[in-house]
């Protein structure tokens, strides 16, 4: 699959913008939220990450979408299993239910910059394979082959 550089930038953009537009607009009153409410969101932002899926097929084929399709159910999954991990850190530490937005909010910021620093510094490392395929074919590492007798 070959994505153009200018995808990149553009994808952290939305994302960015989409995480501003969660914090600034939607969670602005600092009060508690409804179990209602908050299925109503969660389902509109899966609404909106599974809308992604169609759009990707049509630019980049059935096997791009197919391969977010199922990124997008692991993650899910995963951070679905994570509410109960923060739902024991909000009553281990007291957190009061009209903060606990902001709380989970920042908390996924940091967790997004981490990974991106992560994914960044394992590509950087001499003998990853996004290192090997930067270098040019002469200087890569060779893997001998095992001699038969």
């Amino acid at each position: 699959m070959d994505i153009a550089f200018w995808v990149w930038p553009s994808m952290a953009a939305i994302v960015v913008g989409l995480l501003a537009l969660d914090l600034a607009f939607f969670g602005r009153r600092g009060q508690e939220i409804s179990l209602r409410r908050a299925i109503g969101w969660s389902a509109g932002w899966t609404a909106l990450g599974v809308a992604v899926t169609p759009l990707l097929w049509g630019w980049q084929g059935r096997k791009a979408a197919e391969e977010y399709f199922a990124g997008f159910v692991i993650e899910k999954s995963l951070s679905i299993d994570n509410l109960f991990v923060f739902a024991l850190i909000f009553s281990y530490f007291s957190v009061p239910a009209a903060h606990q937005r902001r709380v989970l909010f920042w908390g996924i910021v940091g967790a997004i910059v981490l990974r991106g620093i992560f994914i960044l510094g394992g590509g950087a490392q001499p003998g990853s394979e996004a290192a090997r395929a930067r270098l040019p074919h002469h200087h890569a590492p060779r893997r001998r082959s095992p001699r038969h007798p």
